[in-house]
C-alpha cells in the first residue's frame, strides 16, 4: 500500500534526509576502522611489502598483468606462505651495491669505495602462494535468505548489462565489471547477502566508471562503488558495515576519507538510480520500498 501521507515535496526531502543519515554513518564507520585494533594489525602485515619503482611496476605488470601484492620468496616465508609448486617467479631489476678500492689524489693508500649495480631478482604474487591468509579489514558476509535470493533473481534477469557466475574470477575477488566487454561476473556460491551486495557494487562501477571518467583514480572508483553498494543495501535492510566500512577504508589514501566526500553526490545518484530499477523489477514504487519491502528483507 503505498504511503501518501506526505506530499511529493515533503517526502523528498525525507528521502535527501535520510540519505544524509545514511551516508553519515558510513563516513563514521569508515573513519572507526583507522582506530581499530585490526587496521593496526592490517598495517603492521602490509608494511612488509616493498614499493617497487614505476620501472620494476611495468616488468611486473608486463610479466603478469592480473598481479595485485607481490613479494620475495622470502618475504612470503616471514608472512607464513610458501610458493605454490611449479611457479615461476616475476623478474625484476634489484639494487647491488659493491665496493672497490680506489687510488685517491693525494693518498699513498687507495681506498674503500662503494658503487651500485643491478642484478635480476624475483618476486612472486599473492596468486601464486598458499598458506596464512593476510589480514584483512573486511569480514565476508555470510546471511542467506529467500527475499534476497528474490531479488537477486530479479536483478539479474532485468539488468542493463549481462551478469554471469561462470567467469573465471581472482581468488582474491567477489566480482568484476568488464568495461570493454560490457558484462559483470560475479563468484558463484556466495552467500545471498555477499552476492547482493557484489552485484550493485559493480552494477555501479558499470553506471558510474565509463572511459569517460578514467581520469578518476582506483581509489575513488572502488570508495564510490562500495559507497553505493552500502547505501542501495540499507535501504533493503541488509547491513554490509562489517564489509564496507572495511573495504572503503582500505582503499581510503588518508583518514580523512577525502574519496568519500568528495563523491557524497555521485553516490546518492547512483544509488537512488539502482533502487529504482530493483524497485521497478519487483513491481515496487519507490515510495513502497521502506514500509513494504525493506521489512521483509530485514534480519
Amino acid at each position: 500500500m503505498q504511503d501518501y501521507t506526505l506530499t511529493a515535496e515533503e517526502y523528498k526531502a525525507k528521502k535527501e534526509t535520510e540519505r544524509k543519515e545514511i551516508l553519515s554513518q558510513l563516513e563514521d564507520g569508515v573513519k572507526a576502522v583507522f582506530s581499530s585494533d585490526k587496521y593496526t594489525e592490517f598495517l603492521r602485515a602490509y608494511s612488509k611489502f616493498h614499493n617497487y619503482s614505476v620501472g620494476n611496476t611495468i616488468m611486473i605488470l608486463s610479466q603478469k598483468p592480473d598481479a595485485e601484492r607481490v613479494a620475495s620468496f622470502t618475504t612470503w616465508k616471514r608472512m607464513d606462505r610458501h610458493i605454490k609448486k611449479g611457479e615461476e617467479g616475476i623478474q625484476i631489476i634489484v639494487p647491488s651495491p659493491y665496493t672497490f678500492e680506489a687510488k685517491v689524489e693525494g693518498k699513498d693508500e687507495p681506498e674503500e669505495m662503494t658503487g651500485m649495480g643491478f642484478r635480476t631478482g624475483y618476486v612472486f604474487d599473492i596468486s601464486q602462494t598458499e598458506g596464512k591468509p593476510l589480514p584483512s579489514l573486511i569480514t565476508v558476509l555470510t546471511e542467506n535468505s529467500p527475499e534476497i535470493k528474490q531479488v537477486i533473481e530479479k536483478m539479474v534477469t532485468t539488468s542493463d548489462v549481462p551478469i554471469y557466475f561462470d567467469k573465471p574470477i581472482k581468488e582474491s575477488s567477489n566480482g568484476y565489471y568488464h568495461l570493454t566487454e560490457n558484462f559483470i561476473a560475479v563468484k558463484p556460491n556466495l552467500s545471498d547477502t555477499q552476492t547482493f551486495k557484489t552485484l550493485i557494487h559493480e552494477m555501479a562501477h558499470s553506471k558510474l566508471h565509463g572511459k569517460d571518467t578514467e581520469h578518476l583514480s582506483a581509489f575513488e572508483r572502488e570508495v564510490q562503488a562500495e559507497s553505493v553498494a552500502y547505501v542501495v543495501c540499507h535501504k533493503y535492510g541488509v547491513d554490509t558495515s562489517d564489509y564496507s566500512f572495511g573495504y572503503i577504508a582500505g582503499w581510503s589514501e588518508n583518514k580523512d576519507v577525502k574519496e568519500l566526500k568528495s563523491s557524497l553526490d555521485t553516490i546518492g545518484k547512483c544509488a537512488d538510480q539502482i533502487i529504482e530499477k530493483i524497485g521497478k523489477a519487483l513491481g515496487i514504487e519507490e515510495r513502497e520500498l521502506p514500509q513494504k519491502q525493506a521489512q521483509g528483507m530485514e534480519r
